[in-house]
């Protein structure tokens, strides 16, 4: 069978599986094995074994098969327990899936020994030969699926896990990858311990990192371990108190998990991984042969690679592809931000109670590691190196270890290092000494205990005539020892609350009340400091990496117990403060801002012209008209302009980065792109929200006219339907005898002749939908970037819409006006972009009413357009054909932008239709 299976593998080029029982038919395979491991052949060797029991013990077909091969043949072997209750089914696939994978990738055998108990046999009852009472087996098939992506690969029927190793092509990563997350609209990026290269700095890194971030638009997760990247914009400060609030945790549900590095000191993020098993989890790393890296069998998709290099090539293959991508989760960033903005107050308050005996100005532990981030900000010395010891300093690191606002960048870690590969206390000095070769400045965070166990290591800092370099200098290392008095981890676990019942204090607790390090750092003749407090703490870490060289600073914190106090204080004070920051949305009013061009509103027998402006305007845009019109219109007018709801000063709907991140943890039922009757951003809803907002917050009760321009246009045509329906047409807001000056507005579907300029409507709703959800995209990615290259993205959007044909190349003509209107749309969109798109596709005219231009009175509608936009100067011909219009006016040597280019033409045009004068010329354009 052994040799079969050789042949097998030869064959096909694929890894052979061959499977024995126990006993002496396992050493029969050796021949075989021999032969696979010195020609490179994928074999698998699954051998049954006797179970834990039954071994070493003379029981009947029992040998030990544990590592009988020799490793010079096998390149891997796993012992796996007999199938029970507390063996989760997606270890064994994680484990044929690894096996399967390395006999591939390292070309030879590998075994999997895997131990059986009785019933061997799918039955309940008994277990055979087992007399003893309560020996029964109860067989449940389903028990233990319900663990992280058993579904997914039981649905799918493919691999339990992808893989590209070096041995294959990278760009085939690197394209699945992207595919990946062009696909994603709930992507992260989560950063653990980073494996560089020489040539590689930690801070190069982390840029390449960062831009990836703001290519693609996912927002990072950064653990302690990444060092720089929490200083880049993308991190989401404070993460792990983020995802202790449930509304988060429970809302973030990620669809792609970009994991670069391992392992993760977080213990949230992996309970959210775990949480969204339909979620496709990438792990980049530069693994070691036989590495696995995925202790909750959640990876769907390893790629063995050299971080750094992966990221630059999937971000050039992105970029240079045009792809688009985005996350609907970057405004977590926000929450981050806001939450990092309360966190010194919140350490300060619950430190403040974590003492009984050192009263408000005691030490605490968080407020160590919150006090290094602040002098490290201050950029006042070298940039610092972090060592951070494993227990309490890596998972306060992990908690409290984040830049001060935005002063950050300059002072915080060039990088942070942690002996994570076993996670012990020992040798943490002797490393963090070696970390100091490289001549960067240093800082050791440790505890009392982990100090005790190394202390003969501080000997390295000290100098010694006959062994020190020729220039005297001693490793630049700053050690903080946060001195708790023992073992502060152990009080977190269960197993503190027995106290004295179980000897906690002796056992667990571990005092070292009894040791002096004042005395002890005196014997190596190392520069000595204690701190008891935040601010001498401060100043005198401040102090140390100033003066640079070895010196060491006692931090003399509160008791363990109150260490789990201040802790707890800490968690529910944060938890609370985002559900602050996340709680109801400020209401809305229905209030749409007016501008009067000739002051107070007049009553008595006064007549009054509403002017709404198009889309991503406001009521500004009619500035110059509303300013020339008080010239050309008797004093019986009022003259008024409004900001159309999600547009100007109208009341905020989606726009606000609270609503934003109400959005991304689906805590609001407001959709952009919900259903017509539903959208808040619908044609006829805008419709009847002017005329609510004209009748009841100004007052006006009667239009006599309305100029609309573009959308503004369309929100008319939809005013008048709505009022169409009264039997009384001379009564009410709008009345058959109200002017209608139409603007570049599309009308609707008007009835077909023979002329072009009509959009095909599944285009034009595709068009909308992808420009508004560019638009979407483009506010989530403002979390992510420098306000700087926000602004130039927005000026880049806004440049392309105003190159379209209908705009007649306004960017030549009149470069003046044009820039002025840029500059205008970004500072717009800036502020408000997701309402702006949301309006784009709400009254995207596929989804709204084809037949409002029924309701218009054709002796009382006039129809504008620019010489030079042909599309609607043809709408314009066409309707007037159709006798729909009393005439439609064509301005020569004008695109769609009438306002912007001929304000005083257009001025003109509404003073004679509301004069009732006759408009005779069209072509050739009106006298200024």
């Amino acid at each position: 069978a052994g040799f079969r299976a050789v042949g097998h593998a030869r064959g096909t080029g694929r890894p052979a599986a061959v499977i024995t029982s126990s006993g002496t038919a396992v050493a029969n395979l050796y021949p075989a094995v021999v032969e696979a491991g010195n020609d490179g052949v994928p074999l698998v060797v699954i051998t049954a074994d006797r179970p834990y029991e039954s071994r070493d013990t003379g029981s009947n077909q029992s040998v030990d098969q544990v590592k009988i091969f020799s490793g010079s043949y096998v390149r891997w072997f796993r012992d796996v327990p007999p199938p029970g209750d507390d063996v989760p089914v997606s270890l064994a696939l994680s484990d044929a899936n690894h096996a399967v994978s390395l006999a591939g990738q390292l070309r030879g055998p590998v075994h999997l020994n895997v131990q059986f108990r009785e019933n061997l046999a799918p039955d309940d009852g008994p277990i055979r030969n087992d007399g003893r009472v309560g020996s029964v087996t109860r067989f449940h098939n389903r028990r233990f699926t319900d663990v992280p992506a058993f579904a997914r690969w039981s649905r799918g029927g493919g691999r339990w896990q992808d893989s590209h190793n070096p041995v294959t092509t990278s760009e085939l990563a690197v394209m699945e990858v992207a595919d990946l997350i062009v696909r994603s609209r709930r992507g992260i990026i989560v950063a653990g311990n980073l494996r560089t290269r020489p040539g590689t700095s930690p801070e190069t890194l982390a840029s390449a990192i960062s831009h990836l971030a703001q290519s693609v638009g996912f927002p990072i997760f950064a653990g302690v371990q990444s060092g720089p990247l929490r200083a880049e914009i993308p991190a989401i400060p404070y993460a792990e108190h983020l995802l202790k609030n449930r509304l988060v945790s429970d809302g973030v549900r990620p669809d792609l998990v970009l994991q670069l590095g391992a392992p993760l000191v977080s213990t949230e993020l992996p309970s959210v991984i775990k949480g969204n098993p339909d979620a496709r989890h990438v792990l980049v790393q530069d693994l070691y042969p036989h590495e696995r890296a995925d202790p909750d069998q959640t990876v769907t998709l390893r790629v063995n690679s050299d971080v750094g290099s992966f990221v630059r090539d999937l971000t050039d293959h992105i970029e240079m592809s045009g792809m688009s991508a985005s996350s609907e989760l970057a405004p977590l960033v926000y929450l981050g931000r806001e939450l990092g903005a309360g966190m010194p107050s919140i350490i300060s308050e619950a430190s403040s109670r974590g003492g009984e005996d050192g009263g408000e100005d005691a030490l605490t532990e968080p407020q160590v590691m919150l006090a290094i981030s602040e002098v490290l900000a201050e950029g006042n010395s070298t940039r610092q190196t972090l060592f951070l010891s494993n227990s309490m300093p890596v998972r306060d690191g992990e908690f409290f270890l984040y830049p001060p606002g935005s002063a950050a960048a300059g002072g915080f870690p060039g990088s942070v290092h942690v002996n994570r590969g076993a996670s012990g206390i020992d040798g943490i000095v002797s490393t963090a000494t070696g970390v100091t070769d490289s001549s960067r400045p240093a800082t050791l965070v440790c505890g009392d205990v982990t100090t005790m166990h190394d202390l003969n290591s501080f000997y390295g800092l000290t100098q010694d005539d006959a062994a020190s370099p020729a220039n005297g200098a001693r490793p630049p290392l700053t050690t903080v020892i946060v001195n708790n008095g023992g073992g502060a981890i152990f009080s977190f676990l269960p197993i503190a609350r027995h106290g004295q019942d179980v000897g906690f204090e002796t056992l667990w607790g571990t005092p070292t009340s009894n040791f002096s390090f004042e005395r002890g750092m005196s014997a190596f003749g190392l520069p000595y400091e204690s701190a008891s407090s935040s601010e001498s703490f401060k100043a005198a870490y401040r102090s140390s990496i100033e003066r640079g060289g070895p010196s060491v600073i006692e931090a003399k914190v509160v008791e363990r117990s109150d260490n789990v106090d201040v802790h707890q204080e800490i968690t529910r004070k944060a938890v609370s403060l985002i559900d602050t920051i996340l709680g109801p949305p400020a209401p809305r009013d229905g209030v749409l801002p007016l501008k009067r061009y000739r002051g107070e509103q007049k009553n008595d027998g006064s007549k009054t012209l509403l002017l709404l402006h198009g889309w991503m305007g406001d009521k500004s845009e009619w500035d110059e008209v509303g300013e020339s019109l008080g010239v050309d219109i008797s004093d019986e007018w009022n003259i008024i302009s409004l900001d159309l709801p999600g547009h100007g000063e109208s009341s905020l709907i989606l726009a606000t980065d609270q609503q934003a991140a109400h959005s991304a943890l689906g805590l609001d039922a407001m959709q952009p792109f919900s259903p017509t009757e539903e959208s808040p951003f619908s044609l006829d809803t805008m419709a009847r929200a002017v005329c609510q907002s004209l009748i009841e917050d100004h007052g006006i009760d009667r239009l006599d006219a309305i100029a609309g321009y573009s959308l503004g246009g369309r929100v008319a045509l939809a005013m008048k339907a709505l009022y169409a329906s009264n039997s009384d047409q001379r009564s009410g807001l709008v009345t058959d005898e109200t002017h209608l000056v139409l603007l570049g507005a599309n009308p609707g579907r008007l009835p077909s002749v023979t002329e072009d300029g009509a959009d095909n409507e599944e285009d034009r709703l595709a068009k909308d939908s992808d420009l508004a959800m560019k638009l979407f995209a483009s506010a989530d990615r403002s979390f992510l970037v420098p306000q700087q290259l926000d602004e130039g993205h927005l000026n880049q959007f806004v440049s392309r819409w105003y190159s379209a044909p209908i705009w007649g190349g306004l960017k030549y003509r009149s470069p003046d006006r044009y820039r002025d209107m840029i500059k205008r749309r970004v500072v717009s969109l800036k502020r408000r972009r997701r309402d702006i798109a949301s309006v784009l596709y709400g009254c995207s005219p596929p989804l709204s009413s084809h037949d409002n231009y029924k309701a218009t009175n054709p002796v009382r509608t006039t129809f504008v357009s620019g010489e030079l936009d042909a599309k609607y100067s043809a709408i314009g011909r066409k309707w007037e054909r159709l006798k729909g219009i009393a005439r439609h006016v064509e301005v020569s040597n004008a695109g769609h932008g009438l306002l912007v280019e001929v304000p005083d033409q257009i001025s003109s045009i509404i003073a004679r239709v509301v004069n009732d004068e006759e408009i005779k010329e069209i072509a050739t354009g009106l006298p200024v």
